[in-house]
């Protein structure tokens, strides 16, 4: 074990609400799926700090994979504003193969 992983925390949620947006790879009007991480620093799984935050979408028709430009999904995982999440601020990733059920 590193000590890096002793005092990292990680942690990665799909939230319940969904943007509605229009996807900038396949155009259909689409609610997208929202991912958040935060990764920082702590003790035993405990945050002290958070060192950053970031964002990811999931078009749920064509399962293209989007990062959401740093600053605004900064923002929208600290303060939970969705207005920050705009089809500009997305970063198309890669599609994913399937969708697992």
């Amino acid at each position: 074990m590193k000590l890096t992983d002793t005092f990292s925390t990680n942690k990665v949620r799909q939230v319940k609400d969904k943007k509605e947006m229009e996807c900038p790879k396949c155009g259909k009007s689409v609610r997208m799926e929202i991912i958040k991480t935060k990764d920082g620093l702590g003790f035993s799984g405990k945050a002290i700090t958070n060192v950053k935050s970031s964002a990811y979408c999931v078009c749920p028709e064509c399962f293209a994979l989007f990062a959401v430009e740093a600053k605004a999904g900064a923002n929208l995982v600290n303060t939970g504003n969705y207005d920050f999440l705009t089809a500009d601020k997305l970063i198309f990733l890669k599609d994913i193969p399937y969708r697992a059920k």
